[in-house]
């Protein structure tokens, strides 16, 4: 019977070998699962098989992507009845290549938003246009700028204030 711990792992990932001991000899397959703060990277995994007195150590490269999402400016004012612009970019780690589609909540009562583009694929920007009517109460706003990944759940947020005068 050889048992196979993971020595080591990124922050977050839980490794479990399937199955996790073989008699006297075979495979097992080792997932690695992890949640959206693992941090992107490249990372060595050490695996050692046990049997009696004999040891064998295995070694094995895993590279996790991602990407950052960054505003700018940082906040912006704008009289009502016009329009104000951020630039949104989403920036690839370790080789990110899905497509991000991009979106914005918190918007006040009267305002609309459009991406161009509205999505961005690997690396990119795109600017967001918010349109405040003359109809919108002034005030400050947080709006909440949203890339998610189509690959699966990962996403990452960025706010934006919006001072409506």
């Amino acid at each position: 019977v050889v048992p196979f711990p993971a020595d080591r792992r990124p922050t977050v990932a839980t490794p479990t070998f399937t199955p996790r001991s073989i008699t006297p000899s075979g495979s097992s397959t080792l997932p690695i699962s992890g949640t959206g703060t693992t941090a992107p990277g490249n990372y060595t995994v050490t695996s050692t098989g046990t049997s009696g007195g004999t040891q064998h150590t295995v070694t094995a490269n895993l590279a996790i992507t991602g990407f950052t999402l960054t505003i700018a400016p940082s906040s912006q004012k704008v009289t009502k009845g016009q329009s104000v612009s951020y630039t949104a970019t989403v920036t690839a780690l370790n080789g990110f290549s899905a497509t991000e589609t991009m979106s914005v909540t918190g918007l006040p009562t009267g305002a609309t938003a459009k991406f161009t583009p509205s999505s961005i694929t690997g690396s990119g920007t795109t600017t967001l246009l918010v349109t405040t009517s003359t109809s919108t109460a002034i005030g400050t706003y947080t709006l909440t700028v949203k890339a998610t990944s189509t690959t699966g759940s990962l996403y990452h947020t960025v706010l934006a204030p919006l001072s409506v005068q």
